[in-house]
């Protein structure tokens, strides 16, 4: 059983095809099954971001070895943002859309920084967020002060399904 979280995104969107997901031999099913019932997850997509090792990360650096590895979200987990005007924003991200820019308002948690500073030195630290990286990117350069965040996956790193965007972990490697 692997754990996934799934996160509906409404802005760009991609539709999946059939091409997009690999199934294995042929599979015998009941009446009551469908093909979905027999997606292989844990087997990256056609298109989906990936490292040379064909995980989402790397091999394990060696500073990591002895690590366990923390896997956050960004948006509602370490900040909350809005495309409209927060006054109380702890800083603004300039994202390009269809040739326009839009400022992001962004809010951090609470107590973000002491805790990305803490969990930094403790574990191998990933922000997996469904986001796309002309977002993510900048947000995280801005927040991550500490530099605590060792890995960044986007949305071409979730597995798309129903137009969900799934954060597969069984996939990190």
């Amino acid at each position: 059983h692997s754990e996934t979280t799934n996160n509906n995104n409404n802005n760009m969107n991609q539709q999946p095809n059939d091409n997009d997901v690999s199934l294995g031999s042929h599979v015998e099913m009941n009446e009551d099954e469908t093909m979905d019932d027999f997606f292989d997850l844990q087997r990256l997509q056609q298109g989906q971001a990936h490292a040379s090792n064909g995980w989402l990360l790397e091999d394990i650096e060696p500073k990591f070895k002895n690590k366990k590895c923390l896997v956050l979200d960004l948006d509602e987990t370490l900040v909350h943002s809005s495309f409209k005007y927060l006054r109380q924003a702890d800083f603004v991200i300039p994202v390009d859309i269809e040739n326009q820019i839009h400022n992001v308002y962004v809010i951090k948690r609470p107590g973000v920084d002491e805790f990305l500073k803490r969990v930094g030195e403790i574990y191998e630290v990933v922000v997996f967020t469904a986001s796309v990286s002309r977002y993510g990117d900048p947000l995280l350069d801005e927040l991550d002060i500490h530099h605590a965040v060792h890995h960044r996956l986007f949305r071409d790193s979730c597995y798309n399904y129903q137009n969900n965007y799934i954060k597969n972990l069984s996939q990190l490697g």
